[in-house]
Order: structure tokens, then sequence, then C-alpha cells
């Protein structure tokens, strides 16, 4: 067929005498199942020697017919692209090698001999992941020059870290600090991935190309790896997620949960920076590492450090070793351009974690980072001409290849045709990779947040709208009802007995939280029920590591202000189903209790202001029977990889009665039968009239505890027959013979009645677009109030207004907005807080203008 439109193809099969040819403008071929580029159509002749062709790649126009290529860039920028520190250092490597000329390790051949010990298929593949690294960087910062390529922190200088990703069994998991390429080349090398993939997916992340593997073209991250896990940017943010696996693995392998990821004997490898240390994701960590060993919990946990002695500018001071000597795990150091001594230190640190199952320490030290931090970084601003040049000019590559000859494992000639050939290869890939669709499509990005929303399973039957709180048809089966956190805690239990997978972890649950939510649940449920320091930051990461183990994970936080401690932590987990465009979701549930309204704790006890990034469900009931429903829901979709956040009020947890006085018992409720379940966009109607026919004068629209506050505020303004405005009709005519009929409407008013209001729960509050059921609900309405229990500024009920607004649906401007105040709550009152008052005043005034 027609390959003229495409960029990559592979030869699956050819003629005989067609291996390794070249004709035309082919680039090149290096044989059968190989990647061959084209550079433009011409090459269409030749191709049909092979007796099928299949395309590998996603480029839509031959190179050299792009507009404003990369290679055309680059030719036409040479002269300046020469003098880059990375393209001179390119250069002058491929100079040694062709002369024969590198230096060993210290000047002593003593110090390489060792590398004889390694073997030579370990050295020579390490070689070539240090080459690969190298000639990517120097690649990268010359895409980034001309434009095509985005991402230009550099792994310069830490080539020898290779037998790191040698030494990783098949089941253990890997998160690399960003410079760390080389350990990711030679993992995927060792997997048995043609090293031509490698250099192509990755010149795909340096240039945001959508065939990107790891990010689909959002970001540029290491990975590839069915366990190597993506980190961001975000310094050590990687450590908590990664104690989190190693304790999951064990846990998973003792709960017998078949299909986890990995289990007894699998270490959990992170790495990180000597600057990363200092941040308190990394401290978070270590101390998480070192409570599990206290407390007897298998840890096979390694963090592998590297020592270049900066951070971006700042000098390290010589911190890194007494922080180290600090640290409560067995440690092992070795220099980390010298590629023996990080195989033999490296095998020695994973074999200890391995066979202990405790974490340890791998300190690699005098690394030189050459070229500076990124592309962008100032070197000159803190460091002297002289370290600039001297750094730059410190290639470890140089040692190891002189060592590797030595053994005699390869020759000079061979290590300089192969780095050439590798260098053909990067500069044709980022040619591909700059050519590349990017992400263009709002739709998509905003598509790709979360998981797919799982369906709901044949047995499951959503209930009817229209509820009243209260009324005797809900007493259920049984004639038991039942305050909301009993209800929480059966829910809990029945979902524990249901997924023998799930966990739930966080601080007090053993004994039943401060709230008695978990009551019993840790006796009922043995080992599955577990406590947590109170560090927000590795509870979640916890929570991350065990959902990419393989296991379901509940975390609770006891106060909603405390997720602040833990934010960062928080958003990794939301974001990462969009970072890895979904090949890496983090599904789990966050219960997150001592939200809105309550007189003790203050403020950081009541907190009503919530983080709802993209990509996280957000969920507030009003009553036990829907948060029962919803939960169901939840767990649906967490084990399809969502991460649902359920958002507790205290008030509501051992509420009775909405009028208290009364003491009506209307917020006790029977336990839902197991097939009912309450979807994201489900909502509920408040209503004395269960019709979907007619029209209400005033819907309220809230959440949460405001539903309770809405619905007293109801019957205050029926109690104190609160008025609201008709329009009557009247005929006139001038009498039997006359000819005319005039018709009047007169305005007059009348006492509200309980069917003219109805309040419209909407537990999902993290909806970018209100769902059909609210739409249909607010149409019928003549007026809006909408109640939010945040504080203003800060509700989700603001975005629902404006989404409602672009629509159409809002009644003209019959509508209001009342929320909690915009402070913080003081101890002891419930002054701040959204009240009743300030739902009677802003309905009372609608609906005496409801109708005009």
């Amino acid at each position: 067929g027609d390959v003229s439109e495409l960029g990559t193809v592979v030869l699956d099969a050819c003629e005989d005498g067609a291996r390794g040819m070249t004709c035309g403008s082919l680039v090149r071929l290096t044989g059968v199942g190989r990647t061959a580029v084209l550079a433009s159509s011409s090459s269409h002749a030749w191709l049909q020697n092979c007796r099928r062709v299949s395309c590998r790649g996603v480029s839509t126009a031959a190179l050299s017919e792009a507009p404003e290529s990369l290679s055309e860039r680059r030719r036409a920028n040479a002269p300046k692209l020469a003098e880059l520190p990375e393209v001179v250092q390119r250069q002058r490597f491929a100079q040694q090698l062709a002369e024969g000329s590198c230096a060993r390790l210290d000047g002593s051949p003593d110090a390489n001999a060792c590398v004889a010990s390694m073997g030579r298929e370990l050295v020579l593949e390490a070689i070539w992941a240090g080459m690969a690294t190298l000639l990517l960087h120097a690649e990268s910062r010359v895409a980034s020059a001309c434009g095509k390529a985005f991402y230009t922190i550099g792994p310069c200088g830490e080539e020898s870290l290779a037998p790191l990703g040698q030494l990783l069994e098949e089941g253990d998991s890997m998160a690399l600090h960003y410079r760390h390429l080389a350990i990711q080349i030679a993992r995927q090398l060792r997997a048995g991935t043609p090293i031509q993939d490698l250099i192509l997916d990755r010149a795909r992340g340096y240039c945001i190309s959508r065939a990107d593997p790891v990010t689909g073209g959002v970001h540029c991250a290491l990975g590839g790896g069915p366990r190597d896990f993506v980190v961001t940017s975000t310094l050590a943010s990687q450590a908590p997620p990664a104690v989190g696996r190693a304790l999951a693995g064990p846990l998973a392998d003792w709960l017998g949960v078949k299909h986890a990821k990995w289990g007894a004997g699998s270490v959990s490898f992170v790495s990180l920076g000597d600057g990363s240390v200092n941040n308190g994701h990394f401290l978070s960590a270590v101390n998480a590492a070192a409570y599990a060993v206290h407390r007897g919990f298998k840890c096979p946990v390694l963090f592998a450090i590297s020592d270049n002695g900066l951070s971006i500018s700042l000098r390290n001071y010589e911190y890194l070793p007494r922080f180290v000597e600090n640290l409560p795990f067995p440690r092992f150091e070795c220099d980390g351009r010298d590629l023996a001594a990080v195989h033999s230190v490296g095998s020695s640190a994973l074999d200890q974690v391995r066979r202990s199952g405790k974490p340890a320490v791998l300190v690699l030290r005098q690394l030189p980072r050459r070229f500076g931090h990124a592309g962008t970084d100032r070197q000159a601003a803190y460091l002297t001409p002289e370290e600039i040049v001297s750094v730059a000019a410190e290639n470890p590559l140089e040692g190891t290849c002189a060592a590797a000859v030595d053994a005699g494992f390869t020759t000079y000639e061979e290590l300089s045709k192969e780095f050439t050939r590798l260098g053909v290869e990067v500069e044709q890939a980022f040619n591909v990779a700059a050519a590349e669709p990017k992400v263009e499509s709002r739709e998509e990005q905003c598509a790709r947040v979360s998981a797919p929303l799982a369906t709901l399973p044949p047995s499951a039957r959503v209930p009817s709208q229209f509820v009243q709180l209260g009324a005797p048809q809900l007493a259920g089966k049984d004639g038991r009802r039942a305050v909301m956190r009993k209800q929480m805690t059966r829910a809990i239990s029945e979902s524990l007995s249901a997924h023998p997978d799930m966990v739930y972890i966080g601080e007090d649950v053993e004994h039943g939280g401060y709230y008695l939510v978990t009551d019993g649940l840790k006796k009922a449920h043995p080992g599955r029920v577990r406590d947590w320091p109170p560090d927000e930051t590795s509870l979640i990461g916890l929570g991350v590591g065990m959902s990419q183990a393989g296991l379901l994970p509940i975390v609770e936080i006891p106060y909603a202000k405390y997720l602040d401690c833990g934010a960062d932590a928080f958003f990794e987990a939301v974001i990462m189903h969009w970072l890895t465009d979904g090949k890496q979701p983090n599904g789990m549930i966050i219960r997150l209790q001592g939200f809105d309204r309550g007189v003790f704790g203050g403020n950081f006890h009541t907190h009503n202001a919530l983080h709802r990034p993209p990509g996280l469900d957000v969920l507030a009931f009003s009553n036990g029977a829907d948060w029962v429903r919803g939960w169901r829901h939840a767990v649906l979709q967490a084990r399809a990889g969502r991460v649902v956040m359920i958002v507790d009020s205290t008030e509501l947890l051992n509420a009775r009665h909405i009028d208290v006085a009364a003491k009506d018992d209307a917020l006790l409720t029977p336990y839902p039968p197991v097939e009912e379940i309450l979807p994201f966009d489900g909502v509920r109607l408040h209503s004395s009239l269960d019709s979907r026919e007619g029209r209400w004068k005033l819907g309220i629209v809230t959440y949460g505890n405001g539903v309770v506050t809405a619905l007293r505020a109801r019957n205050t303004l029926v109690r104190t027959k609160a008025s609201v405005e008709e329009k009557t009709d009247t005929v006139s005519s001038g009498g039997i013979f006359a000819s005319w009929v005039s018709k009047t409407t007169q305005p007059s008013t009348r006492a509200v009645t309980a069917d003219d209001i109805v309040v419209i729960d909407t537990p999902c509050i993290s909806a970018t677009a209100p769902g059909d059921a609210l739409k249909a609900a607010v149409q019928r309405c003549d007026a809006l109030l909408f109640a939010d229990v945040c504080k203003e500024g800060q509700g989700p009920l603001a975005h629902t207004i404006s989404a409602l607004q672009r629509e159409g649906m809002l009644p003209g401007s019959q509508w209001h907005l009342v929320g909690a105040q915009p402070t913080y709550n003081p101890l002891g009152s419930y002054l701040t807080f959204l009240n009743e008052h300030d739902v009677t005043g802003a309905a009372g005034r609608l609906l005496a203008r409801a109708s005009r």
C-alpha cells in the first residue's frame, strides 16, 4: 500500500539482501523487526520489496516535507548548536572513543579491574544505557534550542547508576528521581525492550508527543514498565507511596489477595537527589518506614540517594553524610561514578532489604552534575567559570569504557561504532517525535482526569428521587431505623465482607475512631482495619501504595482541616490518572470527617472549605440511608480506579431530629436494601409532594448538613406563615350586550405551605456540569436559593450556578446564594456557619417575588 504518509514503520519481513540496505532517502534499516525512519515518500518503491510492512509510529507526515521540522531547524542553526556545552562534550566523548583515550576512573587501573566481576553482558548493557542517557540529554537540549522539545532537566553525570536498574527483579516496584534516566533504560533493556524503542519513547517524552507511552504527551516522566511508577516534579513526593508499596506487598500476601501486583520477596525501590532529603515528603516516608520496623511490619524499601553536592544552586555543605548517619536503617555507600561499585554495593543493599524485609538506604556519592540542573539554569550566578567547565568535562562513561576495554569485554572501535549508531538513532527518534501530534483537545484533557465511571451492576436499583425524612414508610422491612453513624458502620462492614482486598486505614480507627464510625470493625475484620500515626502525608502515601499494589484502600482522615497537612500527597494521588493517561490510577476512598458545624475544636475540627482538584469525586450526604447508597457507588468507582472523597459533617453523625423541639426522629433512617445504589449524579428531592408534575415556588439547592438546615428553614417559613406572591387572572366585560372582554392579572399573596418549597439535595459536589436530574429539578422552580455550607468564595455551589446559567436554566433574577461566612470558626460557637436564619431570610425575599 501507499506508505508515503508514514513517518515510522517496522519491517516484519524482507527479501534476501534487503537487510541493512539503504536506498533513496531511507535513513536507516537495522534489520527485520527493527524500526526504520522514512525521510520522504521516495522510499516507497524500495519498500515494495518487503513482503509486509506494518506501522509502528503515529507520525502523519514525511519528515523532510514537514514545515519547520526539527531536522530543518537543526541544520539552519548548526553553528550555534555546535557551541552548546552538551554538544561540545558529546563530540569530545566521541573523539575519545575514536582515539581510544578514555581516562580510567581516578587514573588507577586497579580501581576499574573489578568491572570484570560483573560479566561482559551486564557491563556492555550498562554502557549502552549510559550512552543512550548522554545522547538523549544532549539531543533534548538541541531540540529545546530549536523550539521542539520542552524538558531539559539533565541526567548527565549519573550514567553509571545503570546497574541499579539491572539488579531489580521483575516483581520489584520502582519510582525514580527525574535525573535517573540510566536506571530506567537499564531496567527496560534487562526486560528485553529493544533500545531503539526506548530511545524513541524517551524522545517522545521530551517532545511531548501524544504517542509518549508514559504520559501521553502531557509531561516528560520516567516510566514504561508495569511496575515503574511515574514521579512528578515535586521533590521527594515519590517516597511516601514507595513506603506504601513496601507495606502493601506483604499485607496483600498475608491477606491472600491473588490479583496483587507483587507479594513476598519484592522490594520497593525509590530514588531521589541529595536536595530532596530535606523535603517533608522524604522525612515523612523515612519516619513511616522506621515506624513500620518498630512495629514489626515488613517494609522492604530501598531509598537510593544520589549526591551531586547541589540542590539546584544550594550547596549541600556536607550535610548529607550527617543526615544519613541519623537514619535508623542499614546504610550502604559507594562512588556513584564507579559502575562496578554501584553494582556491587547496590546488589548488597537490595539483598539486605529482600532478605530482611526491612528498609535500607543507599548513598551514591561524588556524582557530577554536568550541564546544570536544566536548560534554564543560570549556573554562572552561583558557580565559577572554572567549576562549570570542570564539571561539564567530568564524564563517568570514560572510566566505564576504559574498564570494559581493560577487561577484554569490548574494543574502542566497537564502542565508537555503537556510540555513533546510537547517536544517529537518537537524532532520528527526535525527528520522528517532534513531528508527531501534540495534545490539542481541551475535551480530551478534561476526560482523562479520572477513570471512566463503572457501570452499575444489573442488580442495582436507584431509589426514587423523592424522599420525606421521618415518614412512616421509611421504617424499613425490619422496622428499625438508626442514626447516620450506625448506618455508616454497617455499610463499611458490608463492603469489607464483600471485598477481601479492602483495607481500612487511618488515625485511631481500630478503637472506633473519634466518632465511633469504625466501632467493632477491627474485631469483625481482623488485620484489615489498621491504625496509622498522625501524619497525613504518609497516610495518603500508604493509601496510594496499597492501591498500586492491587488492594482497595479506604483512608480516613479525622478532620477536614487535617487534609491540609497532607495536601501535596493528596493532590499527587488525584493527578496520577491524568499524568499517566490512565495507566496508573490510584483507586481509593478518602473518608474525611470533622467537616462543618460544631462547637468543639474550633476551626480545626469544623473546617468548612474543601480541596476539589480535577479528577476527584467529592460527596457529602445528608442522612444515613443516602450515605449507605452513595458509599456502595463510591466503592464501585474506587475499584474502577477513581479517587473518591466522602465528607462527613460531625453534627449529622448522631443527629436524630429535624424539629428538635418536637423530637420528630426524622433523621433516623432504615438501612437500604443491598441492591440500592445512589450514583454520583443522583439528586434527592425533599418534598411533601411525591410528584413528577407541577412546580415549586422555591427550590433550595444544597448538600450535607445544608439539607437539614434547609428543611428546618422550610418548617420555620411555614410555621411563621411567610408570604408567597401569586398572580390571579381577572376577566371583565361590558355586560351581556357588550362586545369587549378584558383580562387583567392581579398580584395577591398567601401563606407559604410545605408544598411550595423543595429542598434539592445534591450529594456530589465535585461535578463540573449539572446532571440531568438536577437540571430537571431546577426547571420546575420559580425561584432558586443555593445554600452552601462552605465558606463564601470556597464553596462548590458557585460553580453549579455558573454552569446552570450557561445552559439558561436559572430563573432570571429569581435566585440567590448564601454560604458560611468568609472567616474562621471560633471555638464554642456556631456563629460563622450557614444557619437557618441565613436560609429563611433569603428564601423569604425570593418567595415574596417568586411569581413576578
